[in-house]
């Protein structure tokens, strides 16, 4: 059965079910009428990580009667890939760099019930080969009203109660500075090295696993890093708190109402252990909005005010504000309270937000848009 291979680096739309719709669309009015079948190979961050089979005649059919996506699935074959080798998408050596505005904020402060600070920030990357990358972000304060809170009194380390002086003496500063790896292990297995300036506050090299098994709504995933705390002027000093920190995460995306459910178990920044347990509701517009609260062996008088960690999850895509495709997000995690127990280091993407797009759940949930992207 003659067939076209096509590999797809999703960079503009949100949902890669919208990708593979306009892609075949191309494929169908391109190919010439003797190709009767179109495998299209999904590449993140220079790995394939899944292959879509789909026969012509069934995307003709299904979407001369507006028929649905589950249809086509039906017809399709849709699996992991394996780790053979793939021609790349672009040269290598190439680059990246974006414009972006920073939003940061604090709740509940007893002298100052409402904090905020606007950056703009600029960042960049070079991808030196297809899974090798470096990139950094530098921000710059626009407006801040930081600096007003009341200092912390923490039994813990400070590891998150000082982000004030963060805030405040390091307006201006680096927010990331890293050098990462990805590699695919085996069909499903993904791993992930990474080391530099991790985020605001913390310095740190270590690395993931992330396994998601084939034709299943839920992954396994784990984390393991050696951070250090940053000078409170986000440049390049340390300060000497260090700690080793690592987690153990169970993720499922369930098909009901558009609830996903996440554990993540292990050691936090300040050496406690326990276990944050996380649901959000995802909306058809691609807004999430859920609740998290974290339980660690800091007894509840030790932790201080709040007793223990917990908020609300809200992203926001910006192609649901914008008239425009995009898959930049807004995300915010508001705290009632931020103190230092159960807190855990913030980089820029973990493996399973990276690789999400092409989860088997996300394939079944947003199956229409392969007819109607």
């Amino acid at each position: 059965m003659p067939w076209v291979t096509a590999l797809l680096s999703n960079m503009h739309y949100r949902t890669e079910d919208e990708a593979y719709g306009r892609l075949v669309r191309v494929l169908m009015a391109t190919m010439p009428p003797g190709i009767e079948t179109f495998r299209i190979i999904s590449m993140v961050e220079g790995a394939p990580t899944r292959e879509l089979v789909l026969p012509r005649a069934s995307l003709e059919r299904t979407i001369a009667v507006s028929g649905g996506g589950t249809e086509i699935l039906a017809d399709a074959r849709t699996d992991q890939t394996d780790v053979t080798p793939v021609p790349l998408l672009v040269n290598t050596p190439n680059y990246d760099w974006s414009i972006r505005p920073v939003y940061n904020q604090s709740f509940f402060d007893p002298n100052q019930p409402y904090l905020y600070q606007l950056l703009a920030g600029l960042n960049g990357g070079v991808n030196v080969t297809s899974q090798f990358r470096v990139e950094g972000e530098a921000q710059v304060n626009i407006v801040s009203n930081f600096g007003q809170l009341l200092p912390s009194d923490s039994q813990l380390p400070h590891v998150r109660s000082d982000q004030d002086l963060y805030y405040e003496h390091g307006k201006n500063g680096i927010a990331e500075l890293q050098a990462s790896y990805t590699s695919t292990l085996a069909p499903g297995v993904y791993a992930l090295a990474r080391g530099g300036i991790l985020e605001s506050m913390f310095d740190g090299v270590g690395g993931e696993v992330l396994w998601r098994p084939e034709g299943e709504r839920w992954a396994l995933g784990a984390t393991l890093y050696e951070a250090w705390q940053r000078g409170f002027d986000r440049l390049l000093d340390l300060q000497p708190y260090h700690v080793t920190t690592g987690h153990v995460s169970l993720y499922y995306q369930s098909p009901w109402y558009g609830l996903d459910f996440e554990v993540d178990a292990g050691r936090y920044l300040a050496g406690d252990s326990g276990a944050t347990f996380s649901i959000t509701r995802r909306f058809a517009s691609g807004v999430e909005i859920g609740a998290f609260a974290t339980f660690t062996n800091v007894p509840f008088s030790q932790f201080g005010e709040g007793a223990f960690d917990k908020g609300f999850i809200i992203r926001i895509p910006m192609d649901f504000m914008v008239p425009l495709d995009s898959q930049s997000e807004l995300n915010m995690n508001i705290r009632p309270v931020t103190r230092d127990g159960g807190q855990m280091l913030q980089p820029e993407m973990l493996l399973y937000d990276e690789l999400r797009r092409t989860d088997y759940g996300e394939l079944q949930d947003n199956a229409d848009s392969l007819v109607h992207p």
